[in-house]
């Protein structure tokens, strides 16, 4: 539940919710080619001639219900900017071609929505087709539920096309089962998307080097911007400690900036180990990480951080708008709120740990939300067909339309700011050990960051088995129940 007020702030531009309902029923049985031509990467492989007969397609999200239903059901009456069209013509053209109505229903709140979900699919057959789990907090209660189906063989699901995030399925799956995938269908994924921010006049101001240049000559790594970022911290007032009155090198978002740090030095704190969910934390990597983190977040006024729940009374943000700060991370959807600020700024990725290594990478959170199949969707090839297409044209209508209308040109100030967008979100990454995280003492960063401590082996010591038992839990249970 820790981003559900930054999310309210992000976008502001969905209304009223208005079901579409209509008979259940109906089936369908393609024979004829499928829609996928040669070169065209958005067209799907769903044969052109299945028909649902009216068929009412259920999708159920978390709530508050603009988190999600919000952003992929919307009424004629209820569209009002670019994005609102692109997701309403998405569902007319895939009721069109499928002769269905599509519709939405919230259940739950981020950590509760399992008991809700099951309520609603015991409600009557067919009840959801698909359901959108906020994984943080609902990921492993939802699969252990025994209503969730894991995707794998679901007829005219391709997890192979570039529309769908081949990171949450690989990282995520336990046993070799997926039950969690996301897509182009899972635009608002991008809002939390974790980038950085620059001040384009602080830049300027102490000289720093071509930050979009450094990004593409791969030479922007962590220690570069510690670096950068501890030369510019000052005690204006001179009152011997560090505030909002102050300047600093960097503000940061505590909740995704944070862990963000070990997922864009490319590490994992839950690997996959043989079908298995393993923990990952005993090495020197992440333990130079874990040091890496607390310096750079604690060393004498270097970072100044902060909860962005309520972005608009954000201390940090107007510290890196009153150019008293060069760098700001947080999640990419914070920019819809410095439309009105004068400062210029760029975005770029965050830094690789070192050179060495091979591409910047970056996470969003839970609510981006994630695509699962539950066993009230009776049949499985009408929901993989349904969602297969309603995937691949948000990677032609909505996914772009985002990027290009809202990102690319209200959220930037440059034009290599929207080359780095392309960059970004080439690589999204998932750890299991924070998508699974359940709570925050279970992210090791976030704890050890909170108590202000890099003693990782404590850490360890006091969570690791816990951890450790609640993935041995989860894969027993898969294996036991899913063969």
């Amino acid at each position: 539940m820790k981003k559900l007020s930054l999310l309210i702030a992000v976008i502001t531009v969905f209304a009223v919710i208005a079901c579409a309902c209509s008979t259940k029923g109906g089936t369908g049985n393609g024979t004829t080619e499928p829609a996928a031509t040669s070169g065209d990467e958005f067209a799907d492989n769903v044969p052109m001639d299945l028909k649902y007969n009216g068929y009412e397609f259920v999708m159920a999200f978390p709530n508050p219900a603009d988190h999600g239903l919000d952003y992929q059901i919307i009424d004629d009456g209820s569209v009002a900017s670019q994005i609102d069209t692109a997701i309403y013509n998405r569902n007319r053209q895939i009721e069109g071609r499928f002769d269905i109505t599509i519709s939405g229903l919230t259940a739950g709140l981020s950590d509760t929505q399992t008991s809700f979900f099951i309520d609603a699919i015991l409600s009557g057959e067919d009840a959801v087709d698909l359901a959108y789990i906020a994984f943080t907090f609902s990921g492993i209660p939802w699969i252990t539920s025994g209503y969730a189906m894991p995707w794998n063989n679901i007829e005219y699901i391709d997890t192979d096309r570039v529309y769908w995030n081949q990171s949450i399925i690989d990282n995520l799956a336990v046993d070799g089962k997926y039950f969690l995938i996301q897509g182009d269908l899972n635009w608002p994924s991008m809002i939390s998307t974790q980038v950085v921010f620059f001040n384009s006049n602080v830049a300027k101001e102490y000289q720093v080097e071509n930050l979009y240049d450094a990004v593409n000559a791969g030479t922007w790594t962590f220690d570069k911007m510690r670096t950068i970022a501890k030369g510019i911290s000052q005690d204006l007032n001179n009152d011997g400690k560090f505030d909002e009155n102050d300047k600093f090198g960097i503000t940061m978002c505590y909740y995704g900036a944070v862990y963000e740090i070990g997922i864009a030095a490319n590490y994992i704190t839950v690997a996959q180990d043989d079908g298995r969910l393993k923990m990952n934390v005993d090495t020197e990597k992440f333990a130079d990480i874990v040091n890496y983190a607390i310096d750079l977040i604690y060393s004498e006024g270097t970072t100044y951080i902060e909860r962005y729940d309520y972005v608009t009374e954000s201390k940090g943000i107007g510290i890196f708008f009153d150019d008293r700060s060069l760098f700001m991370l947080t999640g990419l959807g914070t920019g819809d709120h410095f439309r009105n600020e004068m400062s210029d700024y760029g975005i770029i990725p965050w830094p690789k740990w070192d050179e060495n290594q091979e591409k910047y990478c970056t996470t969003n959170d839970q609510w981006g939300l994630s695509c699962s199949i539950p066993k009230s969707a009776t049949n499985t090839a009408r929901t993989g067909a349904i969602t297969e297409a309603l995937c691949a044209l948000s990677g032609r209508l909505v996914y772009p339309t985002y990027y290009e209308k809202v990102l690319s040109i209200r959220n930037t100030r440059d034009e290599e700011s929207k080359k780095m967008l392309n960059l970004i979100f080439s690589n999204i990454i998932f750890d299991p050990g924070i998508a699974f995280g359940t709570r925050e003492t279970y992210i090791p960063l976030n704890k050890l960051v909170k108590d202000k401590s890099n003693n990782l082996a404590s850490w360890s010591a006091k969570y690791s088995k816990k951890i450790q038992a609640q993935f041995d839990e989860l894969y027993d249970y898969v294996k036991q129940n899913y063969n």
